[in-house]
C-alpha cells in the first residue's frame, strides 16, 4: 500500500530481508502470475489464514490507487510471500506484478533451505496487512531458534515476547534431551516439557533424567512437581542414589499412576502424598543417620534448623494421627 517513494523503500526493505536470510535473488518488474503453482508455498500460515477473502477483496479495491510490495517467489514458482496480493490481482484480472525471485527451488528443497524460506516468509508476513496469529508466530520463532538465530533477532522480526522465547527454548532443550535418552516420542504436556527443559533440570545426568521424565509422564506430574523432584535429585551425590530414590517415588506414586492409566487424570496432588514420598527417602537412612549430617560448615546451622522444625511438625502430625 505504497506511493512511488514508499514503493522504492518497501522494495529495498524486502530485498534487505531476503539478503538477511542468505538467499540470492533477482527482481522481475513484470512477473507473470499465471506461472505461480498454487499448491507450492512455504509452510508458515495455517490454511484458514492464507489469502482470506475479505482481505483479498480489500486489497483488490486498494490496488486501484495504491502500490504494494513485490511478492516473493522461488525459481520454481512457489510462493514465499504474497498469496493475498496475488489473489487480489487475479480478482482484478491483472496478468503481471512486481516480484523478487529467489534462486532456490521449493520443490524437494533441503530441510535447512526450506526452514530458511519459512523464516523469511514469516518475517515478510509481519510487514503485510495480514499479520501472523500468535500460534503461527510461535511456530515461526521456534523454527528460527532451531536455525540458530538469537532471541533478539527473532523478536525484532516476529514480535514474540521474551517470556514466550524462554518457553520455546525450554521446549527445544527438553526435546533434544529426551531424544538423547531414548524418549523422543514421549507424550508429554507443554508445561511439563518446559519444566524438563529448564537449565537446572536439563543438566541432570541422563539416567536419572530419563527416569524423571518417565515418572512425570506416568504420574502426570505438574511443572512444580517436576521441579521439586529435580531439586532433590540434584541434591543427591550420585546417579545411583538418585535412581534409588526415584524408584521409591514411583512406588509411592503407584496409586496415582494407576489413576492416570485408567482415567487420564492424576486427581488432586495432596500434601499427604508428597510427604509420603519424601519420608520414604528419609526412612532409607534408619540406622545410618550420620549420612544425613551436613558437612559444609556454612550450611550446618540452616540444616539443624530444618531438621528441628521438621521433627516438631512430624511430632504434631503423629499426635493427630493417634487421636484420629
Amino acid at each position: 500500500m505504497l506511493d512511488a517513494d514508499e514503493e522504492e523503500t518497501g522494495k529495498a526493505e524486502v530485498a534487505k530481508e531476503i539478503e538477511f536470510w542468505g538467499f540470492k535473488f533477482h527482481f522481475v518488474p513484470e512477473y507473470d502470475i499465471s506461472k505461480i503453482n498454487k499448491s507450492l508455498r512455504t509452510q508458515v500460515r495455517d490454511s484458514q489464514n492464507i489469502a482470506p477473502k475479505q482481505t483479498v477483496d480489500q486489497f483488490a479495491a486498494m490496488m486501484e490507487h495504491k502500490r504494494f510490495d513485490p511478492i516473493v517467489v522461488t525459481q520454481d514458482n512457489g510462493t514465499v510471500d504474497g498469496n493475498t496480493r496475488t489473489d487480489a490481482r487475479r480478482q482484478r484480472k491483472d496478468k503481471f506484478c512486481t516480484a523478487f525471485v529467489i534462486e532456490e527451488n521449493l520443490t524437494n528443497a533441503h530441510e535447512r533451505v526450506r526452514s530458511r524460506l519459512n523464516a523469511l516468509a514469516a518475517a515478510l508476513n509481519q510487514r503485510g496487512g495480514v499479520r501472523l496469529t500468535h500460534k503461527e508466530a510461535v511456530r515461526a520463532a521456534e523454527n528460527m531458534l532451531r536455525l540458530g538465530f538469537k532471541s533478539e533477532v527473532i523478536q525484532s522480526r516476529i514480535g514474540v515476547n521474551s517470556q514466550i522465547m524462554v518457553q520455546i527454548k525450554r521446549e527445544i532443550t527438553a526435546g533434544a534431551k529426551l531424544e538423547k535418552v531414548g524418549l523422543g516420542n514421549i507424550d508429554i504436556s507443554k508445561s511439563a516439557l518446559r519444566a524438563l527443559g529448564s537449565e537446572k533440570v536439563a543438566a541432570i545426568n541422563e539416567a536419572p533424567y530419563r527416569e524423571l521424565a518417565k515418572l512425570a509422564v506416568d504420574a502426570r506430574f505438574s511443572a512444580a512437581e517436576i521441579n521439586e523432584t529435580a531439586r532433590h535429585i540434584i541434591s543427591l551425590s550420585s546417579d545411583t542414589k538418585a535412581l534409588d530414590w526415584l524408584v521409591e517415588v514411583r512406588d509411592a506414586s503407584l496409586a496415582r499412576i494407576g489413576e492416570v492409566s485408567t482415567t487420564g487424570n492424576p486427581g488432586t496432588v495432596t500434601a499427604a502424598r508428597a510427604l509420603r514420598q519424601h519420608l520414604g527417602y528419609v526412612l532409607k537412612f534408619a540406622g545410618r543417620e550420620d549420612e544425613l549430617i551436613e558437612t559444609s560448615p556454612s550450611q550446618r546451622a540452616a540444616h539443624l534448623t530444618y531438621a528441628t522444625k521438621a521433627r516438631d511438625v512430624l511430632n504434631a502430625l503423629s499426635m493427630k494421627l493417634d487421636a484420629a
